[in-house]
């Protein structure tokens, strides 16, 4: 009897023991997420924690570096300088708009979705939102400062399904979205002559200060990097943005390739199934399988999908539309980026 009184004494003390550690935990969760919301709850967006910097480079990198430390891995960077060294930066016309030497080569410039140029007298203000595609935005007079979100952040209480919040993000309601408060963010600022670049599905938030004017590039993420299209354009070399077409397919193929098992080629039923799920209209299911199937083994292989001419791909999607970054109903206080 006397071993049993014990038992249930060594258990009631174990119980106690967890919730008083449980208790502890919270309260210091509590705390946290108290001094977080303190600082930030109905403040300009940030104001709950310490941003993090964005890496910075004085000089631009080859297509090679900037692809496998950026573009890659979905990293932003500020090119302090960059735009200066474009000749549009002094002299205006769609001539002197070039590409940077870091997108020179590689399939960038192939995967080019479209160029927009901003401007504004200042004090204007954008929402929190996302891009599909990466981006690279040069500032050519003004300044700007951004607030961003790792894309890798659970972030999706925060979006509506298009991209955007609709937050004040001058007074945020840290009741309304109190996955901020653990959400570690990035912030930056450039001035004229600087770029960005900014990875797709990375949140971003800006504000534009002074008269104002930018241009930003929206690419397809490059899923493989072209190294022999390099022996052809050197890294010094600038192209002109105004040779190079908007290639909005290359959209649709990355929808494929995302979709493809990575082990293992498609099935019929298997790529079938991708179509499907890519919304890409009325089509011709034979003759799309047959194209795609190169070496007509009966399956489709990444690489079939990848090395597809861009000019086939487009004609076997006829009924596929291409939704931009800059629909006609995004919200007029978007602005830039």
């Amino acid at each position: 009897m006397a071993h049993t009184k014990l038992d249930k004494i060594y258990l009631q003390s174990l119980v106690l023991l967890t919730i008083l550690l449980y208790c502890q935990a919270s309260i210091k969760h509590s705390d946290t997420s108290s001094d977080a919301f303190t600082k930030g709850h109905m403040k300009p967006l940030g104001s709950h924690r310490d941003p993090l910097p964005v890496p910075e480079l004085t000089s631009i990198p080859a297509p090679n570096i900037f692809y496998s430390l950026y573009a890659k891995p979905g990293k932003p960077v500020i090119l302090r300088g960059a735009a200066k060294s474009i000749p549009a930066y002094n002299l205006w016309t769609d001539e002197y708009l070039r590409m940077l030497p870091c997108v020179s080569c590689g399939g960038f410039a192939e995967k080019l979705l479209d160029i927009v140029m901003w401007f504004s007298s200042g004090g204007t203000k954008s929402v929190l939102h996302n891009d599909g595609s990466d981006n690279l935005n040069c500032l050519f007079r003004g300044s700007k400062e951004l607030v961003m979100i790792d894309k890798n952040s659970d972030y999706d209480g925060i979006l509506d399904n298009s991209g955007f919040s609709d937050m004040d993000v001058d007074k945020v309601d840290l009741k309304k979205y109190s996955d901020l408060l653990e959400m570690e963010w990035y912030k930056a600022s450039i001035s004229a002559g600087d770029c960005i670049f900014i990875p797709h599905f990375w949140l971003h938030q800006v504000r534009s200060f002074n008269s104002n004017l930018a241009v930003n590039m929206w690419w397809t993420p490059v899923a493989r990097f072209n190294q022999t299209s390099c022996e052809v354009n050197k890294d010094h070399v600038y192209l002109k943005a105004s040779e190079y077409r908007f290639a909005t397919y290359e959209v649709l193929r990355k929808q494929f390739i995302d979709a493809m098992p990575r082990r293992k080629n498609a099935t019929k039923k298997g790529f079938r199934k991708i179509l499907m799920q890519t919304e890409v209209g009325k089509i011709n299911f034979a003759n799309i399988f047959s194209t795609f199937d190169t070496d007509k083994d009966g399956t489709i292989s990444l690489d079939e999908v990848h090395d597809l001419p861009y000019v086939t791909l487009s004609k076997l999607f006829p009924n596929w539309q291409y939704e931009t970054e800059e629909s006609d109903d995004v919200e007029q206080d978007r602005d830039e980026l």
